[in-house]
Parts: C-alpha cells; structure tokens; sequence
C-alpha cells in the first residue's frame, strides 16, 4: 500500500516539475499599432491612445501618466502648452510620438 502511494507521489511530482518551464508568453513580440489621436494638436488634459498588437509590458512615457489596459496604453495629461514631443517604450520596443498641445 505504501509502495503504490510513493509511486503515484513520485509521478505527480514528476508531472508538476515537467509543467513548470518557462512562460512562453514573455516571448511574444509586442508591436505598436497606433495611436488615437495621430498628431496634430491636443488638448492639455488630452488622453492619447496607443494601441498594440499583444499586451505590452514595462511600458514607460517621458510625459504624461501610464495606464496599461490589455493591448491599450493610455497617456494622460496634464500636458503643457506647446510642442510636445515624447517617447513610449516597453519592452521590445519603443516609438516617438508629436503633438501640438494648445490649453488645458
């Protein structure tokens, strides 16, 4: 009897350690797709939309503030007033983005 029970131990143990590889969804690219609004002039308290391909990751902007939703990233103002020239990165990538920010 606990001979049988050390067996199936042994082989659902076996089967956990086999079932615990690395995540292969830290593989998949992630690329950009586009953004909403696609330039031009804003807002100052503008929401800019950047929308991907798979769920990014990591992702940082040089202004505004980060929101990650699925395959969406949300910039938010506040923004000055002026030329607004940014960087969004995330892991794989990264893209430049330009706007013309006219008030709050």
């Amino acid at each position: 009897m606990f001979r049988i029970l050390a067996i199936v131990i042994s082989i659902l143990l076996a089967i956990h350690i086999v079932g615990c590889g690395a995540d292969d969804a830290e593989d998949v690219p992630v690329n950009f797709v586009s953004v909403t609004p696609p330039g031009g002039e804003i807002a100052g308290n503008a929401t800019i939309t950047l929308t991907f391909d798979n769920i990014p990751t990591g992702v940082t902007s040089t202004a505004g503030n980060v929101t990650v939703v699925g395959k969406s990233v949300a910039i938010e103002g506040p923004f000055k007033s002026g030329d607004l020239k940014f960087t969004v990165a995330w892991v794989g990538g990264s893209r430049e983005l330009n706007f013309h920010v006219t008030g709050v």
